[in-house]
């Protein structure tokens, strides 16, 4: 600290007096002891100053040689006042990179033996005479520092980022907070004050104290004009131009021995506590609607209280006790192992050791009727599966089940899951057994689900089953004897079973009775790829052995009431698309009768049903040898005719350079009108055209007696007509009536 501020600091730190005071000296003694004592003059209001340069205040030092004894005989006064005995209020500019030490003792000590030393000791008497306040606040060192900030405050983003400001109305789309953050390294039993400057912010960082209360507040002063930081309500008392302002007090940390602080946040300012936390924590006091991010203590609530005060939102943590010879009790949720919120009443981040007592039992609760659940992580973000470890032991004296078999298991939550995923182990069997009463029920189980008490609909998830690997191993084979492992079945989704003979090869062999096996629905993410996906894949069997019968889908009959299905899928059409596609050399067979075509179920009308949805497209091709050879193709259309003029029933367009015989045949029928009555027609007409260079020809048609005609109507027709490109088939009804035509167009064509 430079000599001038330290001079000046002590010299303000006395008594201010005017230069015209008048000292009086006077030598009084009594019972034998006599003082000098300088009085600050004979009359009221003058004090005593000591200045060591008259002319420069700032020069000079104060010396004072021997003990110094201050206000022995001080005397409270009548009224209950606030007695400051010793006041030191310093003012100055401190400048940047300035180290200032308000109150500093550097004693040199020689200790020859030992000397019970005190750098700084208070110490004094305190008798309560009263009866009515049960608490006195007795500080033995004592800060009430204000914090403020004095910069300009701004708005920190929005359309006015980095402009002046004097309140959030001045910030659009953002917040007015100014000045540059106060931080505080540590204080003693302190007391931060108003934050007096609009929306400047305080973060005072890890302040430590041992018995302190001590006070957050956050309230309204002037900012500007000249009464500059005075408390306000209204801009009215603000003179000079100033404006009332709301306060802005953010704390970071706060860590103290035994805390119970009080939280004040006065209407139109703004009070935040991130991180407030002691050994000893009590009850806060709380006015107003501060923002409280969490209360932690080590021994909470030393006088009962239940934390009440705190804001809704604030976390509160606490431990109990941390002796092993004490019971703890943890009223709220608790993780271990790493800064994650807890959720769930107990949580633990990594692996759990239980110790069992050496049999490797783990037992459920020891409440009658309750049991051991596993659960599956019920998180909405990342639910996670309940995850069996890679080896399983057997207790012969409680037998073994494996996973679930015909058990109870509840989904509390929607989105609750459970999935095995890896379950292993080593059994001998030691008996035969008939039917599925012994084997492996891997991922096997048999739930009751039910819709629970409450009315109204309920809906669950899919069901599903993980991987099946066993391995079957036969016994060594005994002279001339039959030592085979017989296996009734392995049924699940994805089977991999390895079947081995015994050590050395010389087993009786495995023989495995039957395999069942199906779904799988990946979730592909962005910059991933499926390269070559198949629903149900069908793979050969591996080594010498001999299979009887290989049914790659299996499906019995089904009771029904409307509609069952063997194989069904919703693909759409698309380039690439198929429904089902053979491509092997082998035969195919259908026992019933086939639909094709239609995109919803459709009971066939004969053992070859050929729907095509749209009327117009191509019902029916058949084609041989290589690409452009014999072609029959077939094609259906359907118009309405109004009067006499001619109606294109049906167009095709030949292709360039191909040459084809269409053979359309037509049925009419009078749908309403005058006179109708159901009347019909029927017409064969044959043609052969030609495409020559993008122009359709129409090389010869037969009509009249050439083609079958039947009609009801006389003035009906039929006929084809060549125009550009197309071949059309023209039809022509009567004037007075309405007239259905469909036709079957069956062309034959020959390549270019």
């Amino acid at each position: 600290m430079p000599p001038r501020f330290s001079t000046v600091c002590l010299l303000l730190a006395i008594l201010v007096l005017p230069r015209s005071a008048a000292a009086e000296t006077k030598l009084i003694c009594a019972a034998g002891q006599c003082d000098f004592v300088v009085s600050g003059g004979t009359t009221g209001d003058r004090n005593l100053v000591l200045q060591p340069n008259q002319d420069d205040p700032f020069s000079g030092r104060l010396k004072l040689n021997g003990f110094t004894d201050i206000f022995p005989d001080w005397r409270p006064a009548t009224k209950p006042p606030v007695d400051k005995l010793f006041t030191w209020s310093p003012t100055a500019d401190v400048s940047d990179g300035s180290i200032v030490r308000l109150f500093d003792v550097t004693p040199r000590l020689t200790v020859r033996d030992s000397t019970a030393a005190a750098i700084f000791s208070v110490t004094g008497s305190l008798t309560r005479t009263g009866s009515l306040n049960p608490g006195y606040d007795w500080s033995g060192f004592y800060l009430g520092t204000h914090f403020k900030s004095a910069a300009v405050a701004i708005c920190v983003d929005g359309q006015k980022a980095q402009a002046s400001c004097t309140s959030d109305a001045d910030c659009p789309q953002s917040r007015c907070e100014g000045g540059s953050p106060l931080y505080q390294d540590a204080f003693f039993d302190g007391s931060i004050g108003d934050q007096m400057r609009g929306h400047a912010i305080q973060r005072t960082w890890i302040p430590i104290s041992f018995l302190s209360k001590p006070s957050l507040r956050a309230t309204l002063s002037c900012g500007g004009g000249s009464n500059d930081d005075t408390p306000c309500t209204s801009d009215a008392q603000c003179t000079g131009g100033g404006t009332c302002q709301g306060g802005f007090l953010d704390q970071d940390q706060f860590f103290a021995l035994y805390a119970q602080p009080g939280f004040h946040e006065f209407p139109g300012a703004t009070l935040i506590s991130r991180d407030y936390a002691a050994v000893a924590i009590a009850n806060p006091t709380i006015s107003g609607s501060p923002q409280i991010d969490r209360y932690t203590g080590l021994l909470c609530d030393p006088d009962k209280s239940d934390w009440s005060r705190l804001p809704a939102e604030t976390k509160r943590y606490c431990i109990g006790s941390l002796s092993p010879a004490i019971k703890s009790r943890h009223a709220g949720a608790f993780r271990i192992g790493d800064t994650n919120e807890p959720q769930d009443a107990l949580e633990v981040h990594g692996t759990i050791s239980l110790d069992t007592g050496g049999d490797g039992i783990i037992n459920g609760s020891k409440t009658a009727g309750a049991a051991l659940n596993l659960n599956a992580n019920a998180s909405a973000d990342a639910p996670g599966p309940v995850r069996l470890g890679p080896a399983a032991t057997i207790v012969p004296a409680a037998g073994w089940t494996m996973l679930l078999r015909d058990g109870a298991l509840q989904l509390d939550a929607p989105t609750a899951r459970l999935a095995f995923a890896e379950v292993s182990g080593s059994w001998t069997v030691a008996a035969d057994s008939l039917g599925d009463a012994q084997g492996f029920d891997g991922s096997r189980f048999s739930p009751l689900i039910g819709a629970g008490a409450a009315r109204g609909g309920r809906s669950t998830g899919v069901y599903r089953q993980a991987l099946m690997s066993p391995t079957f191993v036969a016994a060594d084979a005994a002279p001339g004897g039959d030592d085979a492992l017989r296996i009734a079945g392995v049924q699940g989704t994805l089977l991999r079973p390895i079947l081995a003979r015994g050590e050395g090869g010389k087993g009786g062999g495995v023989v495995l009775g039957q395999t069942r096996a199906v779904v799988d629905a990946p979730q592909v993410a962005a910059g991933t790829r499926i390269v070559d996906r198949r629903g149900v894949t069908f793979l050969d069997k591996e080594g010498s052995g001999s299979q009887e019968a290989a049914v790659a889908l299996d499906v019995a009959d089904q009771t029904t009431t409307s509609y069952a299905a063997a194989v069904r899928s919703s693909i759409s059409k698309g380039e690439g698309k198929w429904n089902l596609a053979l491509s092997g050399t082998a035969d195919s067979s259908i026992a019933g009768s086939l639909v094709l075509g239609a995109a919803a179920a459709v009971v066939p009308a004969a053992r070859l049903h050929v729907h095509e949805e749209v009327l117009g497209g191509e019902v029916v091709r058949v084609e041989s040898g290589h690409d452009g050879g014999p072609s029959l193709r077939v094609f259906q259309r359907e118009v309405t005719t109004v009067g006499p003029d001619a109606t294109t029933l049906h167009v095709f367009v030949p292709e360039p350079g191909g040459t084809y015989m269409v053979e359309a045949r037509v049925i009419a029928r009078c749908r309403e009108g005058a006179g109708c009555d159901g009347e019909s027609g029927a017409y064969v007409r044959r043609i052969l055209v030609r495409n020559g260079h993008g122009t359709t020809k129409c090389l010869r048609q037969t009509t009249g007696g050439g083609d079958f005609v039947a009609t009801e109507v006389d003035g009906w027709d039929a006929v084809f007509e060549c125009s550009g490109s197309e071949l059309q088939l023209r039809v022509k009804g009567d004037p007075t009536r309405t007239v259905l035509w469909q036709d079957t167009l069956v062309v034959q064509g020959l390549a270019s």
